[in-house]
């Protein structure tokens, strides 16, 4: 599958998921970009993306201060 980058501002954490601990955020240390993989995410339709894995990722790359992330993206689920 073809990576994108989404902007962080249009993720939403997963359903059922919290946010990861600040203490556990702190132990990866400085968020490198070349470090981590694409984040895998579901297009929930209205321009916004729930995060299905990667939220540590998600969180260190809003807490280093980026605006966009690599991520895979799926499309919307039926229902």
């Amino acid at each position: 599958m073809k990576t994108r980058e989404i902007d962080l501002s249009k993720l939403r954490p997963s359903l059922g998921k919290d946010y990861a601990d600040p203490i556990k955020l702190e132990a990866h240390g400085p968020f490198d970009w070349n470090r981590y993989i694409p984040i895998i995410v579901e297009d929930i339709g209205g321009g916004l993306f729930r995060v299905q894995e990667g939220m540590t990722r998600w969180e260190n790359a809003l807490r280093a201060g980026l605006s966009k992330l690599p991520a895979c993206v799926f499309p919307k689920s039926g229902g």
